[in-house]
């Protein structure tokens, strides 16, 4: 699936009107313009952009994949998943590798999973996926074993 993302003009009818639901943790505002778009934009900026997707955590997190970097705070819930709590040592073998997040961080997993660092395992569960290991073992310089399923 490829993003599909256009910019948000000024003369379409109506948008700058729009009330934004807050997604407050993530310092973001959505605004739900027709089935399955939406407009989305932090907290601290005028315009919004156009983000195609089925529902407002998704639009988010698509949102948030127009930044190169993950958020601090999505690193520390890939870590928390596999039980990575000291980063620095220069080997960790994980005793775990999933995260319950009952819908709590859901902008947060949807984004890992569309940039490949996780997978949506059942309900509300993710696991950390090969790619998002290699991403924190170049983090952290860190060697990470994972049981693999």
């Amino acid at each position: 699936m490829t993003l599909n993302f256009f910019e948000f003009h000024r003369s379409m009818d109506g948008v700058e009107d729009l009330y934004y639901h807050e997604i407050g943790q993530y310092g973001l505002k959505y605004a739900y313009l027709e089935e399955e778009v939406y407009a989305v934009k932090k907290e601290d900026t005028e315009y919004p952009k156009m983000v195609y997707a089925d529902n407002p955590y998704l639009a988010c997190a698509k949102y948030l994949c127009l930044q190169e970097s993950i958020p601090t705070q999505f690193v520390k819930l890939m870590c928390y998943a596999i039980g990575l709590e000291n980063c620095k040592l220069s080997k960790y073998k994980a005793y775990r590798n999933y995260y319950d997040d009952g819908n709590k961080y859901s902008v947060a997993w949807e984004l890992l999973e569309h940039k490949g660092f996780a997978k949506h395992v059942k309900n509300t569960t993710y696991r950390i996926t090969d790619k998002g290991i290699q991403y924190l073992e170049d983090l952290f310089d860190i060697q990470i074993l994972v049981e693999r399923k």
